[in-house]
């Protein structure tokens, strides 16, 4: 019924975004503002629009979706390149590998070792990954996305969201995986 988009996903400015709603919801009403005020678009929303951030994530769009192909191959084949990685060299680390996925997820569950534990270490390295969305990083219950595979609420504790991009690289790929070995190893003995 309604999709809502964030310019910055695209390298778009951030604070712009797009709400996409069925015409059955706003025919029936079914949507009423949160802000009142000047009434724009059929009394929906209210302020000055953005003009030139919305320009900005017009041509973000059109310049994603023109390299759509490429990047999203490039993207898929990094990701396969650490599942591999992981694979052949981690046997202590689960992978979580849905049929359907994104190309630029990529969920491993660590053996044992806090996911904010491990955020921190490889923070200490420059290395960014998380422990589940950003939108639900001030939650404080398990991943419904991870429950929704048939993971533990204790091994969602243990797990980290690794989201990549087409600007990513093996070499990068490389470093994350020889800090994640380390932290492992270094996190297991102060254990």
């Amino acid at each position: 019924d309604m999709l809502t988009m964030s310019s910055h996903k695209i390298e778009g400015p951030k604070g712009v975004g797009a709400l996409w709603i069925n015409e059955k919801i706003i025919k029936n009403k079914g949507i009423t503002a949160i802000t009142l005020g000047g009434g724009q678009n059929d009394g929906l929303r209210s302020g000055t629009e953005n003009v030139p951030g919305i320009a900005a994530f017009a041509t973000a769009c059109n310049t994603y979706y023109a390299n759509l192909p490429e990047r999203t191959l490039k993207t898929d084949t990094l990701r396969e390149y650490l599942i591999s990685r992981l694979k052949a060299e981690f046997s202590d680390v689960e992978l979580l590998l849905p049929k359907n996925h994104a190309p630029h997820i990529l969920n491993i569950i660590l053996p044992e070792i806090k996911s904010q534990t491990m955020l921190n270490y490889l923070s200490s390295f420059g290395i960014c990954v998380s422990s589940g969305s950003a939108c639900s990083s001030h939650a404080h219950h398990a991943s419904t996305a991870l429950s929704a595979f048939g993971v533990s609420d204790v091994k969602s504790d243990y797990s980290i969201r690794i989201s990549l991009s087409f600007r990513n690289t093996t070499e990068e790929a490389d470093y994350f995986l020889e800090k994640l070995r380390d932290g492992i190893n270094t996190l297991q003995r102060v254990k």
